[in-house]
């Protein structure tokens, strides 16, 4: 097909060729004339077929042909249609072709300086004045199998195993448990089921969700069932639990997994699907905001604190959407400095949820620095930010922009329900100050699934306290900045850090070689993906670019990177599993 020579020509150049020498007038006028050919040849359909026909063809060298069949055009037809939308100043600035104003670091900086301007003093540390505190039960990522079958074979050729079409195993430890198994495996229906009921034992003031509700096996959804996880959970709670309940979406809760029309329209049936089966809990103004945007603002009955939940999509590199509008798409930014401005006003103290953390480097650069900035300027009233997406229990620092040494916000990143990454299930109640609402302390609880699969009864238990377990008093960000500093002396202190990462599954128990140190330290101590590549002192388009490149790479073909290994940084190897 000549069209698809050309346009594989085309996007080697567009990829490889952003070099010093580009960046001048004549590399910007190239790339804007790219993507002009590609408006036109993209936007007929016979054209996506012919790249579908071609990724078919080459996916099969590290996959199997069934695979492939029903993996690409499961990601390549549903994009069809968005091509009139590519903006190539955006596109072009991106690949370093052009300069735009908008989206440069002299901008970064003149933004940051307006909104730190006047920063009011954080909230001071005191004891409690609450007689009982609040609890709030966060859990994530359940990534649900509905098809998960018992017995089955926890080796197979798909990206999840353990299904009714998993095959049988030939070794009986390969069979899976009746609870659950640590590896390519999802969440049993029975497993969540328990999980739901220790919700409801432990009857908290608050339950937050944090999303990524559907299994792994993403090229086989479809929108005939992809809300019947959230449905499923809702229902489940609806007569059951008197908990006031925040939910947020996921990556992969979008169709096909991580994209969403941030020009709405064609992704507005998700978003009323999740308004609709939470309805229950959100207040007229929340169910509305959700419906239409996929975030809310919500107040705990009954209190000053304030719950609001961001739209993940907005600021998620892997949703090809984002070329309409890579810095506030929705005016989500808008929209939060806003809420916080009006939380201040009224004295309400502000808990921040949201699905992929904006370490993460599926997370938009622009947009990661800029929330940065407003978790500066409102330090005084955010009390947490809760995470999900990354399936382990870390903690990332964000660092004040004037004085870099000064930790002034912590991302919690919490571990996940789904044992898929081999980590055990998981989830975590905090204790909360009813009068400052300052984290005081929390406890986290794990379902271990070996001891669970042997015996065949999940109990689910406390495994640690975050004051007893860290060795500290507060849980405060100046606190966290101890904990890093210990675990940069203490060998023994930071493998107990890591089992906790890992929650108590097979890799915490890997010994950690100074050559891994700086990536973990940094992975620790950096608040949103550009401060995580600049501590580890990479350059933009040697790390950054690349992972970024390899996430999209890996949609298709989770092991691509095997068969280029010259082709990666040494410094990056272990930060391709978020």
């Amino acid at each position: 097909n000549k069209g698809w020579a050309i346009f594989s020509l085309l996007c080697f150049a567009g990829i490889c060729g952003a070099s010093s020498s580009l960046k001048e007038s004549t590399g910007c006028t190239f790339c804007h004339t790219l993507i002009q050919f590609l408006n036109t040849f993209l936007y007929r359909k016979e054209s996506i077929q012919a790249i579908v026909n071609t990724v078919v063809y080459v996916c099969q060298f590290v996959k199997t042909k069934d695979f492939c069949e029903k993996a690409v055009p499961t990601f390549a037809f549903p994009l069809y249609g968005i091509f009139d939308m590519l903006n190539s100043t955006i596109i072009c600035t991106r690949l370093s072709f052009c300069n735009s104003y908008i989206i440069s670091e002299d901008f970064d900086k003149i933004y940051t300086a307006s909104k730190l301007r006047s920063v009011p003093p954080r909230y001071k540390q005191r004891t409690s004045d609450s007689a009982k505190p609040m609890t709030i039960l966060v859990f994530g990522d359940p990534h649900i199998d509905f098809d998960y079958e018992e017995g089955r074979s926890v080796r197979c050729n798909y990206d999840v195993c353990c299904r009714k079409d998993s095959p049988f195993p030939i070794d009986p430890k390969d069979k899976a448990g009746p609870f659950g198994h640590l590896g390519k495996c999802d969440l049993p229906v029975k497993t969540l089921d328990t999980f739901l009921n220790k919700l409801i034992e432990i009857n908290p003031d608050v339950a937050i969700w944090l999303g990524d509700n559907n299994a792994h096996n993403t090229y086989e959804h479809k929108k005939e069932t992809h809300l019947q996880g959230v449905k499923y959970i809702a229902d489940y709670l609806k007569n059951k639990d008197n908990s006031s309940l925040d939910a947020v979406m996921g990556n992969i809760d979008g169709l096909p997994d991580g994209q969403f029309d941030v020009r709405l329209g064609r992704s507005q049936w998700i978003l009323e699907g999740y308004a609709n089966a939470l309805k229950k809990w959100y207040s007229p103004e929340g169910y509305k905001s959700m419906r239409l945007f996929g975030r809310f603002s919500e107040l705990v009955p009954n209190t000053t604190l304030r719950v609001v939940g961001l739209n993940n999509f907005v600021m998620d590199f892997t949703n090809i959407f984002l070329f309409a509008n890579t810095t506030d798409a929705l005016g989500q930014l808008s929209w939060l400095e806003n809420e916080l401005l009006n939380a201040e006003k009224n004295e309400e103290a502000v808990i921040i949820i949201g699905h992929v953390p904006l370490q993460s480097q599926s997370a938009e650069r622009t947009w990661g620095l800029r929330y940065s900035v407003l978790m500066e300027r409102f330090a005084n009233i955010v009390r947490g930010q809760f995470f999900g997406h990354i399936h382990e229990d870390l903690f990332l620092l964000t660092h004040s922009f004037s004085d870099p040494g000064r930790v002034i916000g912590v991302a919690q990143s919490h571990p996940s329900l789904t044992p898929y990454s081999e980590t055990n299930p998981s989830f975590r109640v905090y204790e909360v100050d009813t009068q400052s609402y300052r984290l005081l302390d929390y406890e986290q609880y794990r379902l271990m699934l070996e001891e669970a699969n042997k015996e065949r009864v999940a109990n689910w238990t406390k495994v640690y306290r975050f004051k007893s377990y860290y060795e500290e008093q507060y849980v405060e960000p100046e606190t966290y900045n101890k904990i890093l500093a210990r675990m940069k002396k203490d060998k023994d202190y930071l493998q107990k850090v890591q089992r906790a990462r890992f929650a108590d599954g097979p890799r915490g128990n890997n010994p950690i070689s100074e050559r891994d140190m700086p990536e973990l330290l940094c992975k620790y101590s950096s608040g949103y993906f550009y401060e995580y590549d600049r501590c580890l002192n990479a350059t933009y388009t040697s790390t950054k670019d690349y992972i970024r490149f390899s996430i999209l790479c890996k949609k298709i073909f989770p092991k691509w990177e095997r068969l280029l290994p010259r082709l990666q940084p040494p410094i990056i190897r272990n930060t391709l599993h978020l």
